[in-house]
């Protein structure tokens, strides 16, 4: 599975950070899922997809398309670590 939605209420919204020698544009939305569970679930927007996040205000119902990303690292005790990763592209 490397695409996904993620269907729930804005929750937080980050600044816009500018990152690296390039300038890249980063921001955080944070999104509240409406199941018997709810996660706050952070989803990563980068580059030009920073600007879908303009409008959007704290409580806003959201449908977001992303990219589930999976990585591997190694912590500081050289132990091998698993993550995972939301990137946004699109918002309904």
């Amino acid at each position: 599975m490397d695409k996904a939605e993620i269907i729930g209420k804005v929750y937080f919204k980050s600044e816009v950070e500018t990152i690296g020698a390039n300038q890249m544009k980063k921001q955080i939305l944070v999104v509240e899922t409406d199941n018997q569970y709810p996660q706050k679930l952070p989803i990563e927007f980068i580059k030009d997809k920073v600007d879908l996040l303009n409008n959007l205000q704290i409580g806003q119902q959201v449908k977001v398309s992303v990219n589930v990303r999976g990585n591997e690292y190694q912590d500081r005790n050289q132990v091998t670590r698993f993550g995972l990763s939301f990137q946004g592209w699109k918002v309904d």
